[in-house]
């Protein structure tokens, strides 16, 4: 948890080294079994992000040749890195679901971590992306409006200050002491 998290903070030519203070030659299973564990981390986190990583080094190698500096960047190139940022997103929700979860500390990396990252990644994303098409629009949860629709309509909730300002007759009254 703690070295995948570090593996994926935004620093450039980020280094992580895993300190481990157990004994180098346990006489027991046990404690054999954890340090094996704790050298095998490394690797295990290597390989998980090995594919995303690929992935993400190609695409930025392929738009880095892409782009000529005396000309304006194109939209097509704009929306292509906005599809690696939402498929980043997706990747990091996705392992955050997949997270096994056994207290509260993991509950906290899953949620504040992995889901914040992913939430990020996404935020990024929309303003580049490209508009959305039918096939691509999403879905508006029931009772709200759609992001079509002309007027909110009657199932939209009204703010107190759009219900405050709607008329001067609408407002309370004061009295006078």
């Amino acid at each position: 948890m703690t070295m995948l998290s570090t593996a994926l903070q935004e620093y450039p030519d980020l280094r992580v080294v895993l300190l481990v203070d157990d004994p180098p030659n346990p006489r027991y299973a046990g404690p054999r079994k954890l340090l094996d564990s704790a050298h095998a981390l490394p690797a295990e986190v290597e390989r998980l992000l090995s594919e995303p990583r690929r992935r993400f080094d190609r695409a930025l190698e392929g738009f880095e040749m892409s782009i000529d500096p005396s000309l304006p960047t194109t939209a097509g190139q704009v929306h292509a890195l906005a599809g690696e940022y939402e498929h980043a997103g997706s990747w990091i929700q996705s392992l955050s679901d997949q997270y096994h979860v056994s207290d509260h500390n993991e509950a906290f990396f899953a949620t504040h971590v992995l889901g914040k990252l992913a939430t990020d990644l996404e935020v990024i994303a929309a303003p580049c992306a490209p508009p959305p098409t039918p096939s691509r629009r999403r879905s508006t949860p029931p009772g709200w409006p759609s992001s079509t629709a002309a007027s909110p309509g009657p199932s939209a909730p009204r703010s107190r200050a759009s219900s405050a300002s709607a008329s001067p007759r609408s407002r309370p009254s004061r009295t006078r002491r």
